[in-house]
């Protein structure tokens, strides 16, 4: 199932403090961008963000499933 854009912009507008954030759509999902920086994919109406070592700093291990952060589906 393909995502939807109405989603993608919701991302936009709630990610919009941390900087210039847009989507590309790619192959029926959206690559999700900060100051032209992929930093997470929007799938079947989820948000998924790329690990960093920020992250790890802070406790989130990117070796484990259980340390994507997802959003609630948007209906």
């Amino acid at each position: 199932m393909a995502s939807n854009a109405d989603f993608a912009q919701y991302i936009v507008d709630q990610c919009s403090g941390a900087g210039d954030i847009t989507v590309k759509k790619m192959m029926g999902d959206y690559c999700v961008y900060c100051d032209g920086v992929i930093f997470g994919l929007v799938c079947d109406n989820n948000l998924y963000i790329k690990p960093t070592s920020q992250g790890a700093e802070r406790g989130y291990d990117s070796r484990s499933s259980k340390a994507e952060v997802q959003t609630e589906s948007y209906a």
